[in-house]
């Protein structure tokens, strides 16, 4: 994969996010990191808040979803949880920055297209009207935000894909038989 002086940047912010606080990372810090002038970093971004911003974008697209098999609902989660740790120090400073909103509506934008994309991976077995695949998606997101609200807020102290997983155990198999007795009483369209 071929890097170039655009991502090169994105990747000296965020490793050296990993050895200084955000406030004291500048310009000249990551030109030297990249070997380029000040005038290919301003080329690029126009200053460290547009850099900062940028990096929440590429954080979320840096997941592939195009040639990622969705197994279960959870890989869903663990596509943003594998990239989270890689960039724990950039998820602490979006946590408290200006950016935190916009992060976690681009989190919201990658989750609904994820449950989306494993829907469409299991068409042929499964079959959902249109209401219930945005019921899904809806149900999904808020559960998947939420978590990595919780998360995140946490300085992602514990295993959330652990967490996720015992939860899922003792949620759906705990509560099954209650789900469809209420799903038996609900009147049918």
């Amino acid at each position: 994969m071929k890097i170039t002086t655009r991502g090169s940047i994105l990747e000296a912010f965020a490793q050296l996010l990993e050895e200084e606080p955000y406030n004291r990372v500048t310009v000249k810090d990551i030109s030297q990191r990249c070997g380029i002038c000040r005038n290919t970093f301003y080329y690029h971004f126009r200053d460290i808040e547009d850099l900062f911003e940028s990096s929440v974008q590429e954080w979320a697209d840096r997941v592939d979803l195009e040639h990622t098999v969705l197994l279960l609902p959870l890989d869903c989660l663990r596509l943003l949880v594998d990239e989270g740790l890689r960039r724990k120090k950039l998820i602490y400073y979006i946590m408290r920055s200006n950016y935190r909103d916009l992060f976690f509506e681009t989190i919201k934008k990658f989750i609904t297209a994820a449950v989306n994309r494993y829907i469409d991976q299991y068409r042929e077995t499964v079959t959902l009207s249109e209401s219930d695949r945005k019921l899904l998606v809806r149900f999904y997101r808020s559960v998947f935000v939420g978590l990595l609200i919780d998360w995140f807020e946490s300085g992602m102290e514990y295993d959330l894909m652990d967490f996720a997983v015992q939860a899922c155990r003792l949620v759906f198999n705990a509560e099954w038989k209650n789900v469809k007795e209420l799903a038996s009483r609900l009147p049918q369209k």
